[in-house]
């Protein structure tokens, strides 16, 4: 990744300052969200190794897409209760001692799920979830799209980044203009952005 891409991600630029551990149990991935489109990666790990892949991001009745990182029981019980119109009696536990994070895409806005299963707006630009939370925002910050985020997180074997991934828009919230190819060679200055091009519509 380009000097700048690094600079930015150590910044920190907004989202999550978590560090997800490799659990037992958990659906460890990659996140990002930008623009009217959710995106993510399909591996699932186990004690350091992936052992299959998944669909991580869920559209619910109402159109809104959501998805999850975590141990999968947690993820699973998630899903359930935002499907239920959350249902209080089907509120998963405060996750007090492992890692949980959401993000929950809706047409009235971006909202992320904190360990406490409580639901708050965030106004930033772009947003990440998961692993490899820096490098992702470098990459939004330096105007790449969610899934040039997620893409490079595999190319450059970031933790918990594998596998193929799953791209999820709004629909009529999002145009794509232009795209090009997305490789890591791409970064290299060379006067262009290796970036696709997006605009509301």
């Amino acid at each position: 990744v380009s000097e700048a891409v690094g600079a930015l991600a150590d910044q920190g630029v907004s989202g999550s300052r978590r560090v997800f551990p490799v659990l037992g149990r958990g659906a460890v991935t990659v996140i990002a969200c930008r623009n009217g489109i959710m995106v993510a990666d399909s591996g699932v790990w186990q004690d350091g190794i992936c052992v299959g892949h998944t669909v991580k991001i869920r559209r619910l009745d109402d159109g809104s897409l959501a998805a999850a990182a975590g141990p999968r029981p947690i993820i699973q019980k998630f899903h359930l209760w935002l499907e239920s119109r959350m249902r209080e009696d089907l509120k998963p536990r405060e996750q007090k001692d492992q890692c949980f994070g959401a993000l929950w895409l809706r047409r009235d806005g971006l909202f992320r799920v904190s360990p406490e299963f409580d639901i708050y707006e965030d106004a930033g630009e772009f947003a990440v979830e998961g692993m490899a939370l820096n490098f992702m925002l470098g990459v939004m910050a330096q105007g790449g799209s969610a899934e040039d985020a997620v893409r490079l997180a595999i190319a450059y074997r970031c933790d918990g980044a594998f596998g193929d991934i799953q791209v999820e828009r709004l629909a009529g919230v999002v145009e794509v203009v232009d795209t090009v190819g997305l490789n890591p060679a791409a970064f290299e200055h060379n006067g262009s952005s290796p970036f696709a091009s997006t605009k509301i519509v």
